[in-house]
């Protein structure tokens, strides 16, 4: 009887211990000696470093319901969560696959696969989603500015100037050497090329043929003397290719907004046009002619890597970047000689310049994108400030009685 109940109650603990240690390497945590290294991304077939821990990294997982670290293998460890989405009362479940991958002087930690829903992310977006984990980490844990004087503005590149307008920003993009292609994306007819015009008259007749009134948005501004115009609509942005820097193939992404204000701070860079109107309210919809005004600021101009480029072109791109501007508060820095890294230069008068360089997904260099951008509120500001100018005007025309008491 003893002889039957050892072997049955042997399976049994087993079994127990087999479901404890289970439970142990799913609930467990990895070692310091792999949680206490940097991150790293995987570039050309080599591991290079961020410069950011990897416990630092793994504190932009938050959003999840539940967290589960499990031990693949001892240099790999795999962290599955779960979130809840209470539109659809569904559960997305997602595994990150981490690896610890020799590099010098001491071991990385790098991401290299992920698996959503139980669908295999493919490597393409792996490579993008760990080049993500970084970026996203340094923008949310900018360096601290230091109080600075005023400095002059940083002003977009290639001589262009925040002030232009839409019409002379045209006519200098198409007087750089090498330009071949300029077109503007409009909602009605996106790809319109705007390639060779240098004379104002020929690109006002051009954006004019561009542009709409937007009857339910109603745009309008009011003048300095409080008459008031409306505003076309329809020019959200042009591209022009190619510009080289140190010897790569870059486009230029420049976008624009329909700014009451800056029509107050610079009247001549606005200009009229003729567009048509739709009458909601007669029988059939009939379109009418009005006039209307094009008061289009420059919102952000974007320069793109259009080819893979080598770290070292990056780095003395990078550096030029910053001894013109050394004077200027680096609200980020990072991944200086590295394959991942960030630069954002701030002035004091809502001008900021951006540099963003990553692994190519087309693999052999990286890519490199420099932004430079102006806040829109200062433009709304100004023409608050513009609008309350005229009441007060107003309001001291009308005849004061308070003397009558």
């Amino acid at each position: 009887m003893k002889t039957k109940i050892l072997p049955s109650l042997f399976c049994l603990i087993c079994g127990v211990l087999i479901v404890l240690l289970a439970n142990v390497c799913q609930s467990a945590e990895p070692p310091n000696d792999f949680l206490q290294n940097n991150y790293g991304v995987i570039q050309d077939d080599n591991v290079s470093d961020t410069g950011f821990s990897f416990t630092n990294i793994l504190t932009m997982f938050t959003n999840a319901n539940t967290k589960t670290w499990v031990s693949d293998q001892n240099d790999q460890w795999i962290l599955k969560m779960t979130k809840k989405d209470l539109a659809t009362d569904s559960t997305d479940e997602m595994a990150w696959v981490f690896q610890r991958r020799k590099a010098d002087p001491k071991p990385l930690i790098v991401l290299v696969r992920v698996v959503a829903n139980k669908e295999e992310a493919t490597s393409q977006s792996v490579a993008e989603m760990a080049n993500n984990l970084a970026a996203q980490f340094a923008d949310a844990n900018p360096q601290k500015p230091v109080t600075q004087p005023a400095l002059k503005a940083i002003e977009p590149f290639g001589g262009l100037k925040w002030a232009d307008g839409i019409v002379q920003t045209i006519k200098k993009i198409n007087q750089m050497d090498g330009i071949e292609k300029l077109s503007v994306g409009t909602s009605r007819k996106p790809g319109a090329s705007l390639k060779g015009l240098v004379n104002d008259s020929e690109i006002v007749s051009a954006l004019a043929g561009l542009v709409h009134y937007d009857i339910f948005k109603k745009g309008s501004y009011k003048d300095k003397d409080g008459v008031e115009h409306p505003l076309a609509l329809g020019i959200e942005n042009f591209t022009a290719e190619p510009i080289y820097l140190k010897g790569s193939p870059f486009r230029m992404t420049l976008n624009f907004v329909s700014s009451p204000g800056f029509a107050i701070a610079y009247p001549e860079a606005v200009f009229p046009v003729v567009v048509k109107k739709v009458d909601s309210k007669a029988p059939g919809f009939p379109e009418t002619e009005i006039k209307a005004s094009c008061s289009f600021a420059l919102k952000n101009f974007d320069l793109s890597s259009t080819a893979p480029m080598q770290s070292d072109k990056i780095q003395e791109i990078i550096k030029s970047l910053k001894d013109k501007y050394k004077d200027y508060n680096a609200a980020t820095d990072y991944g200086q000689g590295q394959a991942v890294g960030g630069l954002v230069l701030q002035d004091t008068s809502g001008s900021t310049l951006r540099a963003d360089w990553q692994p190519s997904t087309e693999g052999n260099g990286s890519t490199l994108s420099i932004t430079y951008s102006r806040s829109k509120d200062q433009w709304d500001q100004l023409y608050q400030s513009h609008l309350s100018d005229l009441e007060k005007k107003a309001a001291s025309k009308k005849p004061d009685k308070s003397n009558d008491f």
